[in-house]
C-alpha cells in the first residue's frame, strides 16, 4: 500500500493525514494539523488481520476493502481522540495510540502492550 498525505476539515480545522502499511498486519494513521508537518499530532495503530494476504491467488480476487482508511474514519478519529486525549497544542508531544484489540476503544500504544501480557 502506497502513502498518500490527504487534507481533512473536522469543526473548522484542517488536518493532513496518511495511512502506512507498517507489517502485513499493522496499519499506521498519521495525522498533523495543517502546515506543522514536523511531528505528528497523533499515530493511531491498528492490527488487521487478513490471512489470504499470503496467498496471491486469493488476494488477486480479493479487494482490499479491510485496508480502506476513509476520511469519515480519520474524521471519527481526530473527534475522539481530541475529546479523550487533547486537541493540537494541548499536548507538547506526539500521541501514541492503538485500536483495542476488539476496536471499541482507542488506548495509549503502551496501555496495549500492557494488556497482552
Amino acid at each position: 500500500m502506497k502513502s498518500k498525505t490527504r487534507l481533512i476539515t473536522v469543526n473548522d480545522a484542517r488536518y493532513v493525514w496518511l495511512v502506512d502499511e507498517v507489517e502485513w498486519n499493522l496499519l499506521k494513521l498519521k495525522v498533523w494539523r495543517e502546515g506543522e508537518k514536523s511531528a505528528p499530532w497523533f499515530t493511531l495503530d491498528k492490527d488487521v488481520n487478513i490471512p489470504w494476504r499470503f496467498s496471491p491467488e486469493i488476494a488477486e480476487t480479493t479487494p482490499d476493502i479491510a485496508f480502506s482508511v476513509a476520511p469519515k474514519l480519520v474524521a471519527e478519529a481526530i473527534r475522539q481522540i481530541g475529546s479523550q486525549f487533547g486537541f493540537p497544542g494541548e499536548n507538547s508531544k506526539t500521541l501514541n495510540l492503538c485500536v483495542s484489540a476488539d476496536g471499541k476503544s482507542i488506548l495509549p500504544l503502551s496501555a496495549e502492550a500492557s494488556l497482552s501480557f
